[in-house]
């Protein structure tokens, strides 16, 4: 049953493009077959029949490649953007569709662009419908992350998740850069102080001079216990920090090297007695 309905449902489709071409012949004959060919393929695929649509794709009938993507990308993101849920059966249907022609970047990006949203809301509980997302997406990404951020209380303890994300986001570096910034201010308000320090590093690693006011604050925070990581930090500092800041970031770093030094040196008469033992 399954199959005859199936090849009815085709017989049907076939039907209805035979008689577009006929109309199209008797009345407007100056409109070219190609045109008759994007509109029925574009039909198939909104329509969700994407074994058809394959084997349109299949016959070779468009010349124009980049037309084609165009029309795959047009009915992937038209499903994507009509679905009310992130699990909806329409996202299935808007992957399936960038499936039916071989990967181009436009088409990568689509992709990637769904896996993101899917896993926003599978490991970050981000509860928008999908438009939502893509439009937020479209004005800023900082936008979209910050919302990330605020609403999930756990996102410093999922930070490569979340770098995951923005990357397949398509985020450019001066983006990256900013949202590693934001996650090193939500570290210090919340006093996480290790966290703050990872995430200054991969900044002091990219070059990123914005973020010495972070690794001022996380380098004079007393409460801090790591004397090692504080140093790096402001010795950092020393270098990006305005002058004004520098008095204050010197006196601070030598007191904690002195401290670093006295806890280093052994005890002399500890180490007479091990030498004794």
């Amino acid at each position: 049953n399954a199959m005859s309905n199936a090849t009815l449902i085709e017989e049907m489709w076939n039907t209805l493009f035979e008689n577009i071409i006929k109309v199209k012949n008797l009345i407007f004959e100056k409109i070219p077959n190609q045109y008759c060919e994007r509109m029925f393929l574009m039909s198939l695929l909104e329509a969700g029949e994407l074994n058809l649509a394959q084997k349109r794709i299949h016959l070779k009938l468009f010349d124009d490649q980049t037309q084609l993507e165009d029309i795959i990308l047009s009915a992937s993101r038209i499903h994507f953007d009509s679905a009310a849920t992130i699990d909806h059966p329409s996202i299935t249907i808007a992957k399936n569709c960038l499936k039916l022609i071989p990967t181009t970047p436009k088409i990568l990006s689509e992709l990637n662009f769904i896996t993101a949203t899917q896993q926003l809301s599978s490991l970050f509980n981000l509860h928008l419908v999908p438009l939502q997302i893509r439009l937020k997406k479209q004005e800023k990404i900082m936008s979209l992350i910050s919302e990330v951020i605020s609403n999930h209380k756990n996102t410093l303890n999922q930070i490569p998740d979340l770098m995951s994300i923005v990357s397949l986001l398509g985020a450019d570096p001066d983006e990256v850069n900013q949202i590693y910034e934001m996650l090193a201010n939500l570290a210090m308000i919340q006093n996480q102080w290790e966290i703050a320090l990872g995430v200054c590093q991969i900044l002091l690693k990219k070059g990123y001079t914005p973020i010495w006011q972070v690794c001022q604050q996380l380098g004079m925070e007393n409460q801090f216990l790591n004397v090692s990581g504080r140093l790096e930090l402001l010795a950092y500092c020393m270098f990006f920090a305005p002058i004004q800041y520098l008095n204050d970031i010197s006196n601070t770093y030598n007191t904690l090297e002195a401290s670093l030094k006295d806890n280093q040196e052994p005890n002399n008469e500890e180490m007479n007695e091990r030498e004794l033992e």
